[in-house]
């Protein structure tokens, strides 16, 4: 289904740069990509250990990036970005109630991704949406996310519009 949405498109067919953030498997590096097809680079920066199995790349096995790096903002600066405004979705989860299996894979995941932390003191602005009580995992919150995010995003607008010299 992926692939079929992006279909065969290539790094260079883009109009704006992009990086697909994944992790070697194998040594734990952090492995930037920007050249090649888009599907399989994607699909690597995507692929949560545990839930997906990796995507073998130029002779690497590689999965989400957000293991060890949640925010790469030195990526996107090595892009040529002069503003970078990052997103974390991530609330602690200690304390929850039992989660089932898969519930509480998820959770030992993002808790793994929250402590690594990665890029977020380097971001020019954070966006934090307040998440208590909700979930990403139930798209029937998407409305109240939605609203949580756009107010969260509001409260970087001054530091936005004192870059772009508004």
């Amino acid at each position: 289904l992926f692939l079929d949405l992006i279909g065969d498109i290539d790094f260079a067919d883009l109009e704006l740069p992009f990086a697909a953030v994944a992790m070697d498997i194998n040594s734990g590096e952090e492995v930037v990509i920007t050249e090649g097809r888009l599907a399989p680079a994607v699909m690597a920066s995507c692929s949560v250990p545990g839930f997906f199995t990796p995507v073998h790349l130029n002779g690497r096995a590689l999965t989400d990036g957000g293991i060890i790096n949640n925010l790469p903002v030195t990526a996107a600066r090595d892009l040529g970005a002069d503003f970078v405004i990052g997103v974390d979705i991530f609330e602690p989860h200690y304390g929850r109630r039992y989660l089932g299996p898969l519930g509480n894979g998820l959770a030992a995941i993002e808790t793994m991704v929250d402590r690594a932390g990665g890029g977020v003191e380097l971001a020019d602005c954070l966006i934090q949406p307040n998440l208590a009580g909700m979930t990403y995992l139930r798209f029937s919150q998407r409305d109240a996310l939605f609203q949580r995010g756009a107010q969260a995003a509001m409260r970087c607008m001054p530091a936005l519009r004192q870059a772009l010299c508004l």
